[in-house]
Formats: structure tokens, C-alpha cells, sequence
């Protein structure tokens, strides 16, 4: 019985494979098909043949019978094929659905940053930060004092003739400014700025502080004696603005290190802000609002609407909103607000703000007056580096006023906002250091029987510093820390859950929650929280509380919007000389122009034009079947503006910008020519050129 090569030829085009080529690597036809004679010979082929028959102990196949072999080789390969493509399909089904398991687990579970506050890539960009700031100021002794009530010439100058006046609270941006007065009499009024003439010279200028204290005001009506607040605990927020959470490490090493260990405070790793600049994420400390819609279409979900629009919270003054100022007040807290900058959280560059005064004692007056509404020698002297008295000095005297002029059994609850010391360095800060750990030490028995609050708005937004793997992190991570009455630290659950919540992502809307059940509390003395502090009106949940256990806290599921999220997940570095760099660019400069246009800007503002990209990366998993790419650019000239945008890729010809375009230097009066805030970063000034 015997092959002959036109079988081998047959079993090849067939694709039928031999029942001996089962049995090992094809010894048959293998032979015949790959022989490398320069002839075919078939008779010396076929004797090679019948040796590997006998090899393998098979009888050959006589001819007669090779129609009924094919056949039932065919069934056996049949049958073999249904099989493997059964298990081979199960498990291309398998891969599918654990793919997209795994896909949606990238998404939805945040791997939280561990950061490294002396990352040598980010020492290197603060080394080389334009805005390193050296402390340059002439200690000059005060020529008046304010006490008492009165102003008095500081010895030995005794031939200045010196005078003083009140300004008082008329508006966010007027004060109501009395006359001159002698020196001796006494200053009804909180603010005092003093002025002396040599030769009819104004030579000196100066505003002081005081606190005239408040008829203590009774409960309204609703709250009686048994659901007002019975605990006295004081409440105290100190925010620096643009402070993260790993820079305080570098930059309030003291302060922390003593807020920490000696009043047990819980630092927050992980607050992830809600907003761009200062203002949204006030909104949200304050109001409980967002002002920028939230997008969650790349999670599957919908567009959320920002709470207010531009024309509520610029345009509106904000008197009649429920402000955290309002809920300590209405809940028996005298109530201080103090601001460093005249045009504040809620004014620049030109909205109403509040009306009214929002708290008891506020500060604006005092910020008018040293910025446009004093003397020039007035407002010369207060500018920063003009003396050694800087800004936080005159929020932590107020502070330190309002805490001495009221006692210990009436609740109090003020809130400082620092922005000069961090808005644009990096290293401004630390030089204040000392002055915060001092106040904390001074205030150390007032403070422990108080809830203490040291925290941030949001990191630096602005230089080489944001550029960084680490400054990248940091303006999405403010600092928050906590400290509770020393009492509750041992009577209490909250320490304990404090420092379980500071594991996972939380965001200002929760901080906001935690201080609203501090102002809302209607336990007795030991501050005993078992039951559940919810609020259906609001976005976030006590840190106070136990976290809820079945929640994964993430931006999947937390009201951040994903442009600012701090989660990490895997990302590809792309070559920012690419063909898609430029496309991408390209796209984002247009997006930009578009965005003007549509709010009629593009008449004040000039076009965009994409010049270079700086980095590029692609996150590794697609998010609903699109990539999401983010771009640092910097465009062409005049502005040589540096954005960051995230961009949705659907692979059809498709792109959108997700969410905010963020503005990563700074722009400052290069923006001037126009009012709404959102868009200011996006703009640069056709008159400005």
C-alpha cells in the first residue's frame, strides 16, 4: 500500500490533516512537500516513505480505500475543531467580559498618591521657580498705638502731628470713612487709621485693629433651651490659600509637627478640591454649591449643572444664601470673618459679595483701607515689604482680639483667609511658620477646649512647580487638618473615626458637613455621636462620623469633577514632537477661541495659537470606548499662555475637551478686560499687547 505525492498534494489543499501527523511532527508528507532534492524523484521519495511506515508500525493505506480515510479523517477533524472552538470561544468570552471588568475597576477604584514632599524633581523646580521669595523688609517701630479704644504717640516722637479716623463697613467694597479726630479721644469703630503731618507733610500712615464686643443676641424663638447647643466648644479655620497637603510638610514643618503631636490634630492626605481657583471651592466651604457643571459622561453618567451661574454669584448679592457664617449664627456663635485682600473669595475682580456684614466682626473694612481707600501714606505702608507687618499679622492680631474680648462660655467661630503668604510661591510660606506655631502655643488652653482647623483651598496653581509629577498632585490636594477638644479626645468616638476617614478621598463639600454639624450639634457636653449626621441638601458626609463602609470613595462616585481628580491611574507617556501632540494641540487652541467667542469675548480677547506641547500622556484603560489624553501646551505669542486639558479621543474624528481648561502660569492684568472668572484664564487682552 502506498502514498504518492499527489495524496500529500491532496491532504495540503484540502486542508484535511493526516491521522499520523496526530501521532508526530507530519513524518509523512513532510518528506514528501519539503524535500529540498533539486528533483523529485518519487520513487526514491516514496522508498524514504515506506521506511517511516515501518518505523511507526502502520500498514500503508491501499489506494482503493482512500476515498473512505478522507471521510473519516474529515469527521475526526470536524469534531476535534467544534471542540477546540467551543473552549477557545468560552474563554475569548471570558477575556471579554473580565477585560471590561477590569476596565471598569481602573475607573472606579482610586489608588490614592503617596507623596514625597522633597521629591528631588520637585526640589529642582523650586529651586528654579521665578517666584522664589525672599523676605526683604525695615523693622520700623510704630510711631501711634491703638488701645483701649484710643490712639496714643509712641515715645520718643513727640513732633508729628497726628490725628485719627474711623472706617466702617458700608459694603464689600466701600467703606464709610469718618472725620479726622484728635488723638486722646475715644475711636468707637473697629478700624482705626491714624495719620501724622511733619511741616504739613503727611509723613506716616497707619491702620490698627480692635474688637468692640456685641450684645450677646438670644436664640430665635425656634430654638429652645433643650435644642439649642449645649456643649461650648469655640470653632477656629485658619486657611492659607494655595497650600497642599505635601507642601505644609516643607513649609509648616513646626506648625504641623506641634498641631499634630501636641494637640493631636488629624492631617488629611487625601482632600480633593472641587474647583479651579479659590472661588468655587469657597462656594463649596461656604454655600454648599457649585458653580462648575460636574461630568460624569466618561463614567456613564450625565452632565450635573452648576448650582449657580455667573449671574447668581457675581452679579446677586449673596445676603439671603444659607452661608456657614449664618448657620453658627442662627445657632448662638458670635462669628468672625477675616480676609487679607480686599477683593476676597467672593469680589474679584468685580462681584457684590455680601451686602451686609456676613459675621459680627469682619474684617473688609480694614482691607479697603490699606488698598484703596486710606491715605497714600496709608496704603504705601501697608503694601507688602514696605515694613515687617504682613498681612496674616493683622488677620492673627484681629483673631487673637476677638478670642481675648469675649469669654470662654460664649461660643465663638471665626475663619481666616490668608492669601498673600502662598497664592504665588511656593516657599513664601515658610517664613510665616513661626508666627502660626506661635499663636498656637499663646492660644494653647484657649484652643484645646476648641475645634481647630488649619487647611487649603487648593495647591499652587501657577509655575515650573505644577510641571512636576508631585506640584501636578498638590493643586488638586489642599492641606486639611483637624483638631478636637482635648476632653472629646478621650470621651469620644471622633478621633477615632477622624482618623479612619483620613484613609480615603473626601473633598471640601465633606469638610463643609463636618462644620455643619459642629454648628448644628444638639448633644450634651460629651459630644456622644452615635446616630447618623445627614443632610439631603448637602453634597458631603461628617468627617466626624464613621465612614460608611459599603461607599468606595472615589471620583466615580464623589461630586469631583474629573479634570481635578487626585485618584491615580495608569498612564502612557506619548512623544510630545508627535503628529497627535500637534493635532491635539491644535484642537485645544481652537476649543479655546471657541469658548470666547460663544461668550462674545473674542472681540476683548486674542485667538490662541497652538505653538508647542510639553507633555502628553494617554491614560492606559479606554473610559466607554474613548481615549482620554492630557496635554500641557504653551501657545505662540504675545501670550505664551501654558494650559492643561484633559481630551476625549472617540476615534471617529471625534474630540471634546473634558471639563475645565486649566491656566497653569500665571495671567494676573494680562485678563483685565474682562469680568467673569471662568474665563479670564483663557483670555489674553487684545489692549494689553
Amino acid at each position: 500500500m502506498t502514498i504518492s505525492l499527489q495524496d500529500c498534494h491532496y491532504y495540503e489543499q484540502s486542508g484535511i490533516v493526516p491521522v499520523f501527523v496526530m501521532q508526530s511532527p507530519n513524518p509523512f508528507c513532510d518528506v514528501l512537500l519539503t524535500s529540498e532534492l533539486p528533483q523529485r524523484d518519487e520513487k526514491s521519495t516514496l522508498r524514504k516513505l515506506e521506511e517511516n511506515v515501518r518505523e511507526f508500525d502502520l500498514e500503508m493505506i491501499h489506494s482503493s480505500e482512500r476515498i473512505i480515510l478522507a471521510f473519516m479523517l474529515f469527521g475526526v477533524y470536524i469534531i476535534f475543531s467544534t471542540v477546540t472552538y467551543f473552549y477557545a470561544g468560552t474563554a475569548f468570552l471570558n477575556d471579554i467580559i473580565s477585560s471590561e471588568e477590569a476596565s471598569d475597576q481602573f475607573w472606579t477604584v482610586c489608588k490614592l498618591p503617596v507623596l514625597n514632599p522633597w521629591d528631588p524633581e520637585l526640589m529642582q523646580a523650586i529651586a528654579q521657580s521665578k517666584n522664589k521669595w525672599k523676605k526683604k523688609c525695615w523693622e520700623r517701630k510704630s510711631l501711634t498705638k491703638l488701645e483701649n479704644g484710643k490712639v496714643f504717640v509712641e515715645p520718643p516722637y513727640t513732633g508729628e502731628y497726628c490725628r485719627a479716623r474711623c472706617h466702617r463697613h458700608l459694603n464689600d467694597v466701600e467703606n464709610v470713612i469718618g472725620g479726622w479726630q484728635e488723638l486722646g479721644e475715644n475711636m468707637n469703630c473697629e478700624f482705626v487709621e491714624t495719620a501724622c503731618w511733619r511741616n504739613n507733610t503727611m509723613v506716616y500712615g497707619r491702620m490698627d485693629s480692635q474688637i468692640i464686643p456685641g450684645k450677646i443676641k438670644p436664640l430665635k424663638k425656634a430654638q429652645t433651651k433643650d435644642s439649642g447647643p449645649k456643649h461650648k466648644y469655640d470653632v477656629y479655620i485658619l486657611l492659607l490659600d494655595s497650600v497642599a497637603y505635601s507642601q505644609s510638610r516643607r513649609v509648616l514643618r513646626k506648625t504641623m509637627h506641634y498641631f499634630e503631636n501636641d494637640m493631636k490634630a488629624v492631617t488629611f492626605p487625601h482632600i480633593n478640591k472641587v474647583g479651579d481657583n479659590s472661588r468655587p471651592n469657597g462656594i463649596a466651604l461656604w454655600f454648599g454649591k457649585s458653580v462648575e457643571a460636574l461630568d460624569k459622561t466618561l463614567f456613564g453618567g450625565g452632565v450635573t449643572p452648576a448650582d449657580w451661574d455667573f449671574p447668581h454669584y457675581c452679579d446677586t448679592y449673596l445676603d439671603d444664601e444659607m452661608s456657614i457664617f449664618k448657620e453658627f449664627g442662627q445657632n448662638g456663635y458670635t462669628t468672625l470673618l477675616g480676609e487679607d485682600w480686599a477683593d476676597g473669595v467672593l469680589n474679584w475682580p468685580h462681584c457684590k459679595g455680601f451686602l451686609k456684614k456676613p459675621v459680627n466682626h469682619y474684617m473688609r473694612p480694614f482691607q479697603l483701607a490699606t488698598e484703596r481707600l486710606g491715605s497714600y501714606v496709608t496704603r504705601n505702608n501697608s503694601r507688602d515689604g514696605s515694613t515687617c507687618r504682613e498681612p496674616h499679622h493683622t488677620l492673627l492680631k484681629y483673631l487673637q482680639q476677638f478670642m481675648d474680648a469675649y469669654p470662654d462660655e460664649l461660643r465663638k467661630m471665626a475663619w481666616l483667609w490668608m492669601s498673600h503668604l502662598g497664592h504665588d510661591s511656593p516657599v513664601k510660606v515658610e517664613h510665616a511658620d513661626p508666627d502660626f506655631l506661635n499663636f498656637l502655643k499663646h492660644n494653647k488652653k484657649k484652643l484645646d477646649n476648641s475645634f481647630v482647623v488649619i487647611m487649603g483651598d487648593h495647591g499652587l496653581r501657577f509655575g515650573e512647580v505644577t510641571k512636576t509629577r508631585v506640584g501636578a498632585i498638590d493643586v488638586n490636594n489642599p492641606l486639611f487638618s483637624i483638631s478636637i477638644p482635648s476632653t472629646l479626645r478621650r470621651s469620644s468616638k471622633i478621633l477615632e473615626n477622624l482618623k479612619e476617614n483620613a484613609r480615603h478621598l473626601q473633598t471640601h463639600y465633606d469638610i463643609r458637613a463636618t462644620l455643619l454639624e459642629l454648628a448644628r450639634h444638639k448633644a450634651p457636653e460629651d459630644f456622644n455621636i452615635e446616630e447618623e449626621f445627614y443632610d439631603p441638601n448637602e453634597k458631603g458626609t461628617s468627617l466626624l462620623r464613621k465612614p460608611n463602609a459599603t461607599l468606595t470613595r472615589s471620583c466615580h462616585n464623589l461630586p469631583i469633577p474629573f479634570e481635578y481628580c487626585m485618584c491615580e491611574y495608569s498612564v502612557i507617556d506619548i512623544d510630545r514632537n508627535t503628529e497627535l501632540a500637534k493635532t491635539l494641540g491644535e484642537f485645544l487652541a481652537l476649543s479655546i477661541n471657541k469658548r470666547l467667542e460663544e461668550k462674545k469675548f473674542d472681540k476683548k480677547c486674542m485667538k490662541m495659537q497652538f505653538k508647542a506641547a510639553q507633555k502628553l500622556t494617554r491614560y492606559r484603560e479606554k473610559m466607554n470606548g474613548s481615549y482620554i489624553y492630557t496635554l500641557s501646551v504653551v501657545m505662540d505669542q504675545p501670550s505664551f499662555a501654558n494650559f492643561k486639558a484633559k481630551i476625549r479621543d472617540s476615534g471617529n474624528g471625534s474630540m471634546e475637551i473634558v471639563g475645565t481648561i486649566n491656566r497653569e502660569d500665571s495671567y494676573k492684568r494680562t485678563a483685565n478686560c474682562i469680568d467673569v472668572n471662568s474665563y479670564r484664564p483663557l483670555c489674553y487682552c487684545r489692549k494689553h499687547q
